[in-house]
This record gives structure tokens, C-alpha cells and sequence, in this order.
């Protein structure tokens, strides 16, 4: 019946979105300067790393950075499907850093 096979769908809908929880999303002080010493100002970055794919046990695979666009950096996790394709066949860590004028940071 109809309806079963749109609950069936539904289901593995539901799945498929839920299968990967986003990472949590961090900030660390990062220097606004890296090239004058006598200043030590600093602003929050915010990033986001997913080690999805990434050999947790042995820790030496290849680290995969996309470097933040004008927007908040979730907005690029959610959608460069690209990035996770080539981090699963390599078996990369994926860290995000959000461009310092755009989003939060």
C-alpha cells in the first residue's frame, strides 16, 4: 500500500540525514597579526573538525582544511559534499576555519 511505502521512505530519509552528527562547533584565540611580535591581540575563530573518516586509532592520516568563504562557516560544512568524498578515500580529518569577517569569528 501506498502509505507503508511512504513511511518506508520517510524512515530511510530519516536515517540517512541522521547518520552523521554534525561536529561540534569551536572557537580558539587566534593572533590578528602573525608577522608583529609586540602585538599579542587576538580574536575568537570559530572551526569545526570532522574526523569522520579518519583512523582515530592510529592518528596519521592526511588533515583536509577548507579555509572559510563569506559566510558562516556551518553554511559550507552543510553543503561541500566534495571534500567528505575525497576525506573518505584518504582517510582524513576535515577542520573547517571561518573566514575572520563573516560569521561569528
Amino acid at each position: 500500500d501506498s502509505s507503508a511505502c511512504a513511511m518506508a521512505a520517510f524512515t530511510a530519509l530519516l536515517c540517512a540525514t541522521f547518520a552523521f552528527a554534525k561536529p561540534e562547533t569551536k572557537y580558539f584565540d587566534q593572533k590578528i597579526d602573525h608577522f608583529r611580535y609586540d602585538l599579542s591581540t587576538t580574536f575568537k575563530q570559530k572551526y569545526i573538525v570532522d574526523d569522520t573518516f579518519w583512523d582515530t586509532n592510529e592518528r596519521n592520516g592526511p588533515l583536509m582544511v577548507y579555509f572559510g568563504n563569506e559566510g558562516e562557516i556551518e553554511d559550507f560544512y552543510d553543503n561541500s559534499g566534495a571534500i567528505f568524498d575525497i576525506a573518505k578515500t584518504f582517510n582524513a580529518m576535515v577542520i573547517f576555519l571561518e573566514h575572520r569577517y563573516y560569521g561569528d569569528s
